[in-house]
């Protein structure tokens, strides 16, 4: 029964988003309103019951603020635009894209090392043909996957001043020398490739190592110069030139 002493019809007004009209006290005589996204009439009450939010096309998750159901991230491929998941347009701009959490239309810009095309996928961005297993970090043009410059290599490789390409520093070290990440090739002198072994460690083309690493002088005998060739570089001194 309403205000006026009508007697309302309970089961007309279970379906979604009807209007209902809510008890004097809540809302005042002759005010009616429309149920909200997701929840029913039940009674004299709009009931929402969050989890029918989920069931709305790229919804990932929600949050209750106040007793409100709302959105509180979409899905990859789409963008949050008062509070509903809106698909993403492929025509998105290049470079950008829409990653889960995605709340504007403009999407994000790709990472560093990825790129997307306009009218490809919206959900994520693709790996530039520059980054294979050798490089540690380039810098790549977001619209086009063949568009990079490699800025280092990861260790045991080093970038060819000539080739701009990341080599294998296997067989081309000097005796003293290792390939850290970020290893490169003098271009006056292209067979200094490489780094100095650091003090305290030795490093020599006799011993079946890692390119990328040099052996640690004994406990015994700490020791050594930066770029020593062997174990007999390392003493129980500390001198200048070992520091």
């Amino acid at each position: 029964m309403d205000e006026d002493g009508n007697i309302l019809n309970i089961n007309e007004h279970f379906d979604f988003d009807i209007r209902c009209k809510k008890s004097l006290h809540d809302v005042g005589p002759d005010v009616s309103e429309n149920c909200g996204r997701g929840s029913h009439y039940k009674f004299t009450n709009c009931i929402q019951p969050c989890e029918d939010i989920m069931k709305e096309d790229g919804v990932l998750s929600y949050i209750k603020i106040n007793n409100v159901c709302q959105i509180d991230e979409c899905k990859e491929g789409y963008y949050l635009n008062d509070d509903i998941c809106v698909p993403c347009s492929e025509s998105l701009k290049q470079g950008h894209y829409c990653p889960k959490g995605t709340n504007n239309v403009e999407g994000k810009v790709c990472p560093g090392g990825y790129y997307r095309k306009q009218y490809t996928s919206t959900e994520k961005c693709l790996r530039s043909s520059c980054f294979i297993f050798k490089v540690e970090k380039a810098s790549c043009d977001i619209t086009n996957g063949n568009n990079c410059k490699i800025i280092s290599c990861k260790e045991g490789y080093y970038l060819n001043q000539y080739t701009q390409r990341c080599e294998t520093c296997v067989d081309k070290l000097r005796d003293g020398y290792y390939c850290p990440s970020g290893s490169t090739q003098m271009i006056s002198n292209p067979n200094h490739i490489g780094e100095l072994c650091p003090p305290g460690s030795y490093r020599n083309s006799n011993l079946n190592i890692d390119p990328s690493e040099c052996i640690s002088c004994p406990d015994i005998y700490p020791f050594s110069p930066s770029g020593s060739m062997n174990i007999s570089s390392c003493s129980l001194i500390q001198t200048s030139s070992n520091v």
